[in-house]
């Protein structure tokens, strides 16, 4: 895909640039992006800029491991001038916990980031990152910036494409982590289609598809209550309102 940017994206990449070739040490910064294929070109971009004295150094978080373990071991590989950039932390925020465990980890462990020497950037999805603000008070509040991407309608219909409408054999027998990848994609271009301004007909079939190939994820990955939440919710819903019988019948 090509990774052209609007302006108003291009705009909030330079700020984030900017930040990124003045801090010193440690720093806690957030992007909120919806799309990792939008992320992932995003902090492209963003290495490109910085080049050689500011590396840009890349953390996928998994499920189940301890997030400030995993960054004070990242840190030690990072340069001085080099910068942190975490995804993945929505695997640890199920939408069916409250109170996600690793939020009042990060809230209640926010001293201990004091040892990590190097800028730290989380790429969250908008709902994850209000959690987050919502469930780690503390945390949060050590913030030194929050870097907002806007979505890129002209990059959803290729993600549709390249995610939706592949049925079961695509991702079957794909790994956990492989699972939990195209989980936070799916997820991710769902959010983004919710935020489109024409909510017509055609939009409306495709969130219904989205929801649906999202639920059947959620099932494949063991998460069966989060799969009849965006079964029923969405793409049911979606699906009698534009009299789609088929999908109806499938979901």
């Amino acid at each position: 895909m090509s990774a052209r940017l609007s302006p108003e994206n291009q705009q909030v990449l330079e700020a984030l640039q900017r930040a990124l070739e003045m801090v010193e040490g440690f720093a806690l910064y957030f992007a909120r992006s919806n799309l990792p294929a939008l992320s992932e070109a995003l902090l492209a971009q963003l290495a490109a800029a910085l080049g050689p004295d500011r590396p840009v150094f890349r953390v996928d978080l998994a499920a189940d491991e301890n997030v400030l373990q995993r960054l004070l071991a990242e840190c030690e590989r990072v340069p001085p001038g080099g910068n942190l950039h975490v995804f993945g932390l929505e695997q640890q925020m199920s939408l069916n916990d409250p109170r996600p465990p690793v939020l009042q980890s990060l809230n209640l462990g926010r001293e201990h980031f004091r040892r990590l020497q190097c800028p730290i950037v989380f790429w969250l999805r908008d709902e994850a990152l209000t959690r987050l603000a919502r469930g780690a008070p503390d945390f949060w509040v050590w913030r030194s910036g929050v870097f907002e991407f806007v979505s890129e309608p002209e990059w959803l219909g290729d993600q549709f494409a390249r995610h939706v409408g592949k049925g079961v054999l695509a991702w079957r027998d794909l790994p956990p982590q492989a699972k939990s990848t195209r989980i936070l994609a799916l997820e991710g271009l769902l959010d983004d289609y919710r935020r489109l301004e024409s909510q017509d007909a055609n939009t409306s079939r495709a969130r219904a598809d989205i929801a649906l190939e999202l639920g059947r994820l959620y099932l494949a990955a063991y998460r069966p209550e989060e799969a009849a939440q965006v079964l029923k919710d969405e793409a049911l819903t979606l699906y009698r309102a534009v009299g789609d019988r088929l999908g109806e019948a499938n979901t």
